[in-house]
Formats: structure tokens, sequence, C-alpha cells
């Protein structure tokens, strides 16, 4: 699931967790600053060669609103 945690809402349901779907969602997205994501061992690698100049923020599990 693909969300903009800014706005608070799903963008996406990717098909599969694969990094090669991830990195092909993202490589169509070059706007793309910062990636929230979880411990996934292929996301990293998927987002920072789609997006090399993103900065990554890792996830340790539900995301809470905090306001």
């Amino acid at each position: 699931m693909i969300c903009d945690i800014e706005w608070h809402r799903v963008i996406d349901l990717l098909p599969d967790r694969e990094s090669a779907t991830v990195e092909a969602w993202v490589w169509t997205r070059p706007g793309i600053e910062v990636v929230a994501r979880d411990r996934n061992g292929g996301y990293d690698r998927a987002v920072s060669r789609a997006l090399p100049k993103a900065v990554q923020v890792v996830t340790l599990g539900e995301h809470r609103r905090l306001t």
C-alpha cells in the first residue's frame, strides 16, 4: 500500500511486495523527496535506485497521528 502520510490518504495498492514492483512505481514519480517505508530489505535498494536523492525514513510499525 502506498500512502501519502502528509495528507493521510492511500495513493495506490501495489500487486505485491517485490522490490522490482516498488522500484517501477517510484521510478515514475521523480518528485518524491521523502519515503517512509518499513524495514523490508528490498525497499531500500528499490528507492535508492529510482530516487537516489530521496530521504528514506524507516518506520517501526503502525503510523499514528500525534496531533
